[in-house]
């Protein structure tokens, strides 16, 4: 069948090729900006916890100091370290926004593969999300090699081929 440019297509032929490209641009954007947000979030949540680890090490070092000016440095260092809040929230501010962005997603999961963990479905998500294999270990403070069965395993109550992407086959589903 020979390929129809712009010019032979009608009015309503060019309104829905217009429509498709504004979508699927529309659906990239949106995927885009839920990747960089996931991303950024991650980020600060690793930076805080850094901060954290440097605070708990800097007060211990605190004890050892014995000159009262040095001690008075570092207690102003310690207090610019100063994290508020507890971690806690920050976990449940990034679990919110991952329900948030994937609930659709995730519900779908849920129904047509009901043996998924809710570890297997968090995953899931967020690597429809983009995230990779070692940022995930990452982010839930677990090995890669963990991660990997979860990968496994994933695929297995899937059904999905070792030769196809697992990634690909999740975002299909959406």
């Amino acid at each position: 069948m020979p390929k129809r440019n712009n010019q032979s297509m009608g009015p309503v032929q060019k309104s829905k090729v217009g429509r498709g490209t504004r979508k699927r641009e529309s659906d990239s954007t949106f995927s885009s900006m839920q990747s960089e947000l996931m991303s950024k979030t991650l980020e600060l949540i690793q930076l805080k916890d850094i901060m954290g680890n440097a605070h708990k090490v800097l007060s211990s070092l605190k004890k050892e100091i014995e000159r009262a000016d040095h001690k008075l440095i570092l207690k102003e260092i310690l207090r610019s370290l100063q994290i508020d809040g507890p971690k806690k929230r920050d976990w449940e501010l990034f679990h919110s926004q991952l329900r948030m962005y994937n609930e659709p997603f995730m519900e779908a999961l849920c129904k047509r593969f009901p043996t998924l963990s809710h570890q297997e479905i968090r995953i899931a998500s967020l690597l429809k999300s983009g995230m990779t294999t070692k940022e995930i270990a990452e982010l839930f403070a677990i090995q890669v090699r963990t991660v990997e069965n979860h990968r496994f395993s994933i695929r297995k109550k899937m059904n999905i081929d070792t030769d196809r992407d697992l990634v690909s086959e999740l975002q299909n589903l959406a």
